[in-house]
């Protein structure tokens, strides 16, 4: 540089300055101007004629306010001070509009003699490109909420006639058909769940998409949910001579962090692809240890399979395969897309692969948890059997009331219905009920007012089980009905079995005469605390019965079932009254081996039922709002545990 002179290469940097694409400007200590290029002038040409050596910084900025050189919100004042504010902190960017409608990023930095040098770049190409963009992700949110809008009311309108053909096939079913006949609505019965499966498939892609997945990671003893989900297939194998059977390793933990309702939905759906595209053979659901603390469940058969090609797009919606044995059972392609969505929510995955000479295997990993405090998938009530139930039906639709009044026929219950919210709330001023199936959607008052006026009543009446009875299944929905104070809801089409569990759950919960009277002559207080000793009697004896192995380990266990027979009498429990007085014999007998299964099952069971009793009385109906969903459907879909 020396060959250059002081002047020359000097002259050289302006020279380069002054070409560059951006606006550059530079102020010595004062603050007063020492240089500037062309490219300033360009950009904020309303103050070009100012531009002299020696003019204030401040000055130049005023001066541009006058000109409406800018585009802002505040006031000329506050803009004029946070102006010269960045100015004089030289740190970070500031972006700003001109009133061309142009846009400029300004950057200030500190020279090493005090002055500032400031950069103006030309960001209008960018922020064009930004507004397109905001534009088309506006447009795609418009699309997406217009889809869900869309999917929602379709859902609606189809779910109501579904619920007749649905509803009254099943009502069909358990009448006196020949066996031709009852093949027929057996095929009803299968197209409608087919319809009505599809449709909730339909609902979980639109929560996925929006963002709405809702994700309640526990504990959950697997063993329990294995056994059911074999339990729900084992007559659709037997139909097609398939061997269905679960292999499950003792020695692996029986705990899985997952959402149960979630973990169920992932493996109905295995489960059911399995029998469905397996013609002949076997279905296996088999657990083994993954690496790390997790689990893996995979199911396998001995159907054709998946050719490799097509293995990577099962798992993406609508995506259908190419395989010429399977053509004639092709389904819409949402069900894997779930299931994958699912598992990787609940931080688990989902893969596929061929199995040794033919077949499928689909495994779901997720982590392994702990072994106490699992939640146990929801068994049927047995305790106390089936109890007659006071059914008041609200539904301003002759068909959703046709088939509410046959389905509740056939389960035993007594019916009366009421065909809008003014008179059901008229009829409930003077008659008791034990559940309320009510509609959500009907004209003047809708179900969620309703629900909220009969918890305001408080009492005997606010008490009483809601059951919201729609085919408004979206989350928001189902939320709002919780906020209401229901119970549950009984999604439309109606299955006959999930309106039977949340019935008998309702059964279960409800105080028997024995224990009323009880609670009439003592107190409520005082009878809560007798439940909880009876709760408290039954967990020792559990306790003891797990610990005995025979001959004289027993005597503990006899002395406690000998307090807990008079107890279990007086709650109405008979069976587990005369199992404690008959085990408690053998065991004062001293007998080898006494077999203990009749009187755990019993005391499960009556653990269970008093815990009902407890809850019921203690919280209220909102308390229970999962407690009283079959676990028939799913999320986020919640069935009668509720369904987005």
């Amino acid at each position: 540089m020396s060959d250059l002179g002081d002047n020359g290469f000097f002259e050289k940097i302006a020279t380069a300055v002054k070409c560059l694409p951006e606006a550059v400007v530079i102020w010595d200590e004062h603050d007063r101007l020492l240089f500037w290029n062309e490219k300033y002038c360009e950009l904020c040409p309303v103050v070009a004629d100012m531009m002299k050596p020696g003019v204030y910084f401040p000055d130049i900025v005023w001066e541009s306010i006058q000109r409406k050189q800018f585009i802002f919100q505040e006031s000329p004042g506050e803009w004029f001070s946070r102006r010269l504010e960045f100015h004089h902190r030289c740190e970070g960017y500031m972006e700003q509009q001109l009133a061309t409608g142009q846009w400029v990023r300004m950057s200030e930095r500190r020279t090493p003699w005090g002055g500032v040098i400031s950069m103006r770049s030309d960001l209008t190409p960018l922020k064009e490109h930004e507004i397109e963009l905001r534009a088309a992700k506006d447009q795609a949110e418009a699309a997406t909420a217009a889809k869900s809008h869309f999917l929602a009311l379709i859902s609606h309108e189809l779910r109501t006639p579904m619920n007749g053909v649905l509803g009254l096939a099943q009502t069909l079913m358990r009448s006196s058909l020949t066996g031709r006949q009852h093949s027929f609505v057996a095929t009803i019965i299968s197209s409608a769940r087919a319809l009505a499966k599809l449709l909730d498939d339909m609902l979980d892609v639109s929560c996925i998409e929006r963002g709405q997945l809702r994700i309640e990671t526990r504990s959950v003893a697997l063993h329990s949910a294995l056994d059911e989900i074999v339990h729900l297939f084992e007559a659709l194998a037997k139909q097609k001579d398939l061997v269905l059977r679960a292999r499950i390793d003792e020695n692996l933990p029986t705990n899985v962090l997952a959402d149960p309702l979630r973990l169920r939905q992932i493996l109905i759906n295995l489960v059911n692809n399995a029998v469905k595209f397996t013609p002949a053979g076997f279905v296996e659901i088999r657990t083994e240890a993954a690496t790390s603390g997790r689990l893996r469940i995979s199911v396998a058969d001995s159907g054709p399979g998946v050719e490799e090609r097509d293995r990577a797009a099962l798992f993406h919606p609508f995506s259908r395969i190419r395989s010429t044995a399977l053509k004639n059972m092709e389904g819409a392609g949402l069900g894997l897309a779930i299931c994958k969505q699912l598992a990787e929510a609940m931080g688990g995955s989902i893969a596929m692969r061929g199995a040794p000479g033919g077949g499928s295997i689909f495994t779901l990993e997720l982590a392994a948890a702990k072994e106490e405090a699992a939640v146990v998938q929801s068994a049927r009530p047995g305790a106390a059997g089936h109890v007659t139930l006071k059914v008041l039906v609200v539904d301003d639709d002759p068909v959703n009331i046709l088939v509410a009044q046959a389905l509740l026929d056939q389960l035993g219950h007594r019916t009366t219905v009421r065909q809008d919210g003014v008179s059901a709330l008229a009829l409930l001023d003077h008659e008791a009920y034990d559940v309320i199936l009510l509609d959500i959607a009907m004209p003047g008052e809708d179900g969620v007012s309703i629900a909220k006026k009969i918890r305001a009543r408080g009492g005997d009446c606010g008490r009483i089980p809601i059951l919201a009875m729609t085919a408004k299944v979206m989350t928001e929905s189902v939320e709002s009905y919780k906020a209401a104070g229901m119970n549950g809801v009984v999604p439309k089409p109606i299955i006959i079995d999930q309106l039977e569990f949340a019935l008998a759950e309702i059964g279960a919960a409800q105080l028997p005469d024995k224990v009323a009277r009880m609670r009439s002559d003592i107190g409520a207080e005082r009878c809560s605390r007798i439940l909880q000793e009876s709760c408290r009697v039954i967990v020792e004896a559990q306790g003891e019965a797990g610990r005995y192995h025979g001959g004289g380990s027993g005597k503990t266990l006899a002395a406690v079932l000998h307090r807990l027979a008079p107890t279990a009498e007086m709650l109405g429990f008979s069976r587990l009254s005369s199992e404690a007085l008959a085990v408690e014999t053998r065991l004062n007998q001293a007998e080898e081996n006494v077999d203990l299964e009749s009187l755990s099952d019993l005391l499960a069971q009556s653990n269970d039922q008093i815990g009902r009793w407890i809850d019921q009385d203690a919280m209220g109906p909102s308390a229970h709002f999962e407690a009283l969903m079959p676990p028939g459907q799913t999320a986020e879909k919640t069935s009668l545990r509720m369904r987005h």
